[in-house]
């Protein structure tokens, strides 16, 4: 992109993950944080300076390239919550300071030369695809790319070129405190959790879509159409279902496990597993998390019941950091199909991602897995922690129910 808008007006600085969370940051950690640092240096800012709009600015905006997913939209919101906590005057000053590069989520061949369809957020691609299936249309052939380094060279040069490059930019305006302010501070604020949790309840529109073709938005727009799916997701995926007590990602790697029966017989590298469970379930996030899922899974001492096997060294109590993916192996234990039974299977209700089925909203144990092997996350309005409980006061818990139900009925 660099190569195409060239580095007489643009500057590049490429941030490690996700930036520190500025809002209730101590003044020693944001000293201690390079990438804050650096971006106060690079874009001349001054912690506490108070703006005016008159002054000579390094850059004339903060363009945000991140990913189209939701964790990308959290990097966008991380920095303007950056720019909201430590140059307050700056965004009241020079409203239209940040603005986002958008780039296409999802790609759409239709079929018959029908042409060809961007979205620019998955809410939009689910609708369409919704139309679609409603009038009885073929939906095409879809690609996902889930950030910039996935487009390929011929998308990536459209994209950035001198002609299409501005049309993707969309500013994100500042409308003063009140409201992009109160907004920015509701997503970011950990003081403000139960102001989130009801907002999440009561108020986020899970179909709301934002217009990235627009020029402009407000910034309050913003996050109530676009980084609110981020904290819906983020909550999805960080706590497990009450029904299989799996999280998303472990729910995805068990869907694998089944459907290439990966029995003692068929132990595989926990590196090569990976590759299989991101293919076959439309898993769009690193291979590091992935990895680190599985481990948890196999680990004995993070279970009561392990679902996969530990071949090779999976950490301990005492060292919970698991061998090299490169060198560990694991299957399914064979008490994985007597929890959660294969009868199932074809009755469940199935996750569908890009037109294709993929692991089941939630599998149906027969017994209550979130009690025997607990529950922990924190998410955005809320958290859990579930203790776990020895697997057989489970099971007699569930038969004496079982029996009352039975008494009852009779």
């Amino acid at each position: 992109g660099l190569s195409l808008v060239g580095r007489k007006h643009y500057g590049v600085f490429p941030i490690r993950g996700k930036l520190l969370n500025c809002c209730n940051a101590s003044s020693k950690k944001l000293l201690e944080n390079k990438e804050v640092q650096h971006l106060l240096a690079i874009l001349g800012l001054d912690v506490g300076r108070t703006y005016t709009g008159e002054e000579k600015l390094n850059y004339e905006h903060l363009i945000v390239l991140s990913d189209q997913d939701p964790d990308g939209s959290h990097i966008r919101g991380l920095l303007i919550c950056f720019l909201h906590s430590l140059v307050p005057t700056l965004l009241e000053t020079r409203p239209d300071y940040v603005q986002c590069f958008a780039t296409p989520l999802l790609r759409v061949l239709l079929p018959h030369k029908e042409g060809i369809v961007d979205f620019f957020s998955d809410t939009d691609y689910r609708a369409w695809t919704e139309d679609r299936q409603r009038r009885s249309l073929p939906l095409g052939r879809s690609t996902y790319y889930k950030g910039l380094g996935a487009l390929p060279n011929a998308l990536a040069k459209e994209i950035f070129s001198r002609d299409n490059f501005r049309r993707h930019l969309v500013t994100l305006r500042y409308e003063g405190k009140d409201a992009c302010g109160d907004r920015i501070a509701l997503f970011f604020d950990e003081g403000m959790a139960d102001r989130r949790k009801e907002y999440l309840s009561v108020q986020y529109d899970p179909a709301a879509s934002f217009d990235f073709s627009a020029d402009s938005a407000s910034i309050k727009e913003w996050c109530e159409k676009d980084l609110s799916h981020y904290a819906m997701y983020n909550n999805t995926r960080t706590f497990p279902s009450v029904v299989d007590g799996l999280k998303t990602s472990q729910r995805k790697v068990l869907h694998a496990c089944f459907k290439f029966n990966l029995t003692t017989q068929k132990e595989m590298k926990v590196y090569q597993l990976v590759g299989k469970v991101a293919a076959e379930t439309g898993y769009h996030h690193g291979d590091a998390s992935l990895t680190a899922t599985i481990t948890t899974m196999a680990a004995e001492h993070c279970n009561n019941v392990v679902l996969l096997w530990p071949e090779g060294q999976f950490g301990s109590a005492m060292c919970h950091k698991p061998a090299s993916s490169r060198y560990i192996s694991t299957c399914l234990e064979p008490i994985a199909r007597k929890i959660f039974r294969p009868e199932d299977d074809p009755v469940l209700e199935y996750v569908e991602n890009e037109g294709k089925h993929v692991e089941p909203v939630h599998f149906v144990p027969i017994v209550p897995m979130v009690l025997v092997n607990g529950a922990s996350g924190i998410g955005s309005g809320w958290s859990t922690d579930c203790p776990s409980f020895q697997p057989m006061d489970v099971l007699n818990a569930v038969l004496a129910e079982v029996e009352q139900m039975e008494a009852r009925a009779a």
